[in-house]
Formats: structure tokens, C-alpha cells, sequence
């Protein structure tokens, strides 16, 4: 919808890190493409097999039968909140920039290509 409504279409050139931390566009083409890249990124960002994401459900639902090493991985990063730990350190504490941030533009610069 984004390439349709916006005469001169930016896609090409940013990434969803570029929309994430904000864009000077006019107002009608910035909601619309922070409320899709948004959506993009939180969906990307579950699919990341990080215990406390969803991405670590289907990686442990994956396997016939976890071994003793991935049900101890999953009692510390589940039960004792080892992972949210890790998720907080990964989006809070920049390496050059909030590292969450680096994996999600590197995923879906793709999506963001396309629909350019």
C-alpha cells in the first residue's frame, strides 16, 4: 500500500532500523510505514529462538526428544528468567547501536526490499 500512496518511494534505499528510529517524511507515509515495519519487526523478533520468544517454543517443539542439555537450557532461560535477562542486556546495552535492532534490520531488510 506504502509503494502505491508514496510518490517517491524511499524502500529501496532505508531499512527497518532507519524506520524504527524515525523518519522525516510527511506525516500520512510515516504512520503508515512505522505501523508496517513495526509489525514486521515484532513478528521477526518472536521467530528468534531466544528461550523466552516463541521462536524457542517451536526450536524445542521441533525436537523428538530435547536431551537432558535443552531441558536444562530451558528450566534457566524459562523458569528462572535467565533469557529475559539476556533480551534486556541484548536491547538495552548498545554495541554501537541496541544489537536486537541490528538482527531485525539485517531480516527484514528483505521484506522491506520487496515491498519497494
Amino acid at each position: 500500500m506504502y509503494s502505491l500512496i508514496a510518490p517517491a518511494n524511499f524502500l529501496s534505499l532505508i531499512g527497518p532500523a532507519d524506520v524504527l528510529l524515525g523518519l522525516s517524511l510527511p506525516v500520512g507515509e510515516t504512520v503508515l510505514l512505522s505501523i508496517a515495519v513495526g509489525l514486521l519487526s515484532f513478528g521477526l523478533l518472536a521467530l528468534i529462538p531466544i528461550p523466552p520468544l516463541d521462536g524457542f517454543g517451536i526450536l524445542y517443539n521441533a525436537m523428538r526428544q530435547p536431551g537432558p542439555s535443552m531441558q536444562w537450557m530451558r528450566l534457566w532461560f524459562e523458569e528462572k528468567n535467565v533469557g529475559v535477562l539476556i533480551l534486556l542486556i541484548c536491547s538495552l546495552f548498545p554495541f554501537g547501536g541496541p544489537f536486537l535492532l541490528r538482527i531485525v534490520n539485517a531480516l527484514g531488510l528483505v521484506f522491506v526490499r520487496v515491498w519497494g
